[in-house]
């Protein structure tokens, strides 16, 4: 009797050890940005199936769009956010960022892992001047992981200074985030040697290289596509690349591959 006990609390404590080893192995996230231009590609045609292809072949887990259309007359009424995740098959969330077309026009996040919760901050810009721009940000939860946010944006390009004051904004609403796992992607419409960059890259550490470009999509010239992540002992970049994509937008997307422990 003592001897059956004692095999099925070996068992037992195998088991949870077995458990535990594989929780504590570090979890691999793709992380994307992507500028869709509402689907429109180089040849100016909307094709939202083409965009979501780009996106499931990068087998991306964390994806950041900018440029989306809600049921906007310029994409007949499509809602492009849900419509992204359908075709992806991944969960998603909209940030209004202002009225437009008879609907909306802002950003979406995409996640493999439920969207416990997720909030869309207004940015400052000058009416009649500076597009209305938003600042999305979510709290993602992977079973069994840690919560970690991950937040998207698109800012203004005309006006530097009011650039500025907008990564002001996103510093400050991140900081106000617990998560110690934070991931930053979009279009920030901001060169490497831009201030607004400096500005981040205090904070935040740059997971793309500043050399490699990522605009217009058909011939490369400038970086204005960011990926970056909060400095943390517990998440390690990997690869970075720029897909070369060069019809379906007139961005080309951005990938980083992150190891998460704990």
């Amino acid at each position: 009797m003592h001897t059956r006990k004692f095999r099925l609390l070996a068992v037992f404590l195998v088991a949870v050890l077995g458990l535990r080893a594989a929780a504590a192995e570090p979890l691999a996230v793709v992380v994307m940005t992507y500028n869709i231009q509402h689907g429109s590609g180089m040849d100016r045609k909307i094709d939202l199936e083409r965009t979501a292809g780009v996106i499931r072949q990068a087998k991306a887990d964390l994806v950041a769009v900018q440029e989306v259309d809600v049921k906007t007359r310029r994409v007949g009424g499509v809602d492009e956010a849900t419509k992204l995740g359908e075709l992806t098959g991944l969960h998603v969330v909209f940030g209004k960022a202002m009225d437009f077309s008879g609907g909306q026009y802002g950003v979406a996040i995409l996640s493999r892992w439920p969207i416990v919760e997720s909030r869309t901050v207004a940015l400052p810009f000058i009416d009649k001047e500076t597009e209305p721009r938003a600042l999305l940000i979510a709290r993602i939860k992977p079973e069994g992981r840690p919560e970690m946010i991950f937040a998207c944006t698109h800012v203004e390009f005309a006006n530097a200074a009011i650039q500025l004051r907008q990564t002001e904004v996103i510093l400050k609403e991140l900081a106000k985030e617990p998560a110690p796992r934070q991931f930053l992607a979009g279009d920030f419409n901001a060169e490497p040697a831009s201030p607004a960059i400096e500005l981040l890259k205090k904070s935040f550490t740059s997971d793309t290289d500043d050399r490699v470009a990522t605009h217009p999509a058909d011939n490369p010239k400038i970086k204005i596509d960011w990926i970056f992540h909060r400095a943390a002992e517990r998440v390690k970049a990997g690869e970075s690349r720029v897909i070369e994509e060069n019809a379906a937008s007139d961005h080309r997307p951005v990938v980083v591959e992150y190891q998460i422990a704990g």
